[in-house]
């Protein structure tokens, strides 16, 4: 236990660098988002300077054994917190190359052993900023301060935080009838982290080989996000000649927009066109009508500059919807309403008006 007067001068020297541990905690945030932005996905960076009132409550706890401030390692903080728990690895590559690092008073709880271990862990480091980054002029006021820095996953920071407001510390605290509820939980947590990363790696496995998959065997590629992506991208694509005449007829230059590519999903599984294949071979049967409907529907809108890689799907689906209504402006409407959430009763006068006019041609 620390004495009174221990505590007191603690205190005191707090006092006296509040300022400065004030503007280190925003200076390294500011700092680790420079450092990690395109190099890592994040969920989020905070930071935070304990108060007087919190460090006092600290010195007066009776495990704790504080000679001075500097001893007292968390004053300024940082906690980062990504997605995947195999990004805490390559955040904590990126701080160690960064940072003088006080080994002994860092903890990595991820790699404790004991299966029935209390609370789901995370990585702590305590750090200084670099000896070439302290003769810097902007970082040198901070050069003798240690801080920490905390990462995790998101899932951890759940644990974390729902633990926090349960109230208890370690596992000899918790009654025994729900120490093993504790464990379950934790359990399970770390069950759906390696299930979500897992994920990711199928994901950017099958982003990679999609294109390739659609050249060979377009029939067993489903219509996805990602499929449609390598199709708009694809100059050998129906979708992609036809979003280049669209945009031609329009004057507009094709842009990326990501988001469209759920947008063009969810429209294509109201006509339950179900794979790659049978997508190309609507685009190639309903080429040239879907470039005479545009041609119709562009006539009466405004003027475009952009439009999205996946503008030829948009205008063959209005083609689809309308031929499948065959007339019947209530059905049109349905399936208006049921690819676009919304459908105004001038859209659907549009759409019929552009329709029948294009037949003409």
């Amino acid at each position: 236990m620390i004495t009174r007067e221990i505590q007191d001068a603690i205190l005191a020297e707090y006092d006296q660098r509040a300022h400065l541990y004030q503007a280190l905690a925003p200076r390294l945030s500011q700092l680790l988002k420079l450092l990690l932005q395109e190099k890592v996905q994040l969920h989020s960076i905070t930071e935070r300077c304990k108060e007087r009132a919190s460090l006092s409550r600290k010195l007066a706890k009776p495990d704790k054994r504080y000679a001075t401030l500097s001893e007292v390692t968390d004053v300024a903080a940082v906690r980062i917190i990504t997605y995947f728990p195999e990004d805490v690895d390559a955040v904590a590559t990126i701080i160690e190359d960064e940072f003088r690092i006080d080994s002994d008073n860092s903890t990595d709880k991820r790699k404790y052993s004991d299966p029935e271990r209390f609370g789901y862990a995370s990585l702590h480091y305590v750090g200084q900023f670099s000896e070439a980054r302290c003769r810097l002029a902007e970082y040198s006021p901070f050069a003798p301060l240690k801080f920490e820095i905390q990462v995790r996953s998101i899932l951890q920071h759940a644990w974390a935080e729902i633990e926090h407001d349960l109230g208890y510390k370690s596992k000899a605290g918790v009654p025994r009838a729900i120490r093993r509820r504790f464990s379950r939980i934790a359990g399970l947590l770390e069950l759906a982290d390696d299930e979500f990363a897992a994920i990711r790696k199928g994901l950017l496995r099958y982003q990679s080989e999609v294109a390739e998959q659609i050249s060979e065997t377009p029939e067993a590629v489903g219509v996805d996000r990602d499929s449609l992506k390598a199709l708009v991208e694809s100059e050998d694509s129906d979708l992609y000649k036809l979003a280049r005449q669209v945009a031609a007829i329009a004057q507009a230059s094709i842009v990326r927009f990501e988001d469209t590519l759920d947008d063009s999903a969810r429209l294509l599984a109201v006509l339950e066109i179900s794979n790659v294949a049978q997508l190309e071979s609507l685009a190639r049967e309903y080429f040239e009508q879907t470039v005479k409907f545009a041609r119709r529907f562009l006539a009466d809108s405004d003027h475009h500059t952009i439009l999205p890689s996946t503008v030829g799907i948009f205008y063959l689906w209005y083609v689809l919807v309308a031929t499948r209504a065959n007339g019947d402006v209530t059905r049109l409407k349905t399936y208006l309403q049921a690819g676009l959430l919304t459908a105004t009763e001038s859209l659907v006068s549009r759409v019929t008006n552009a329709f029948e006019s294009s037949q003409r041609d």
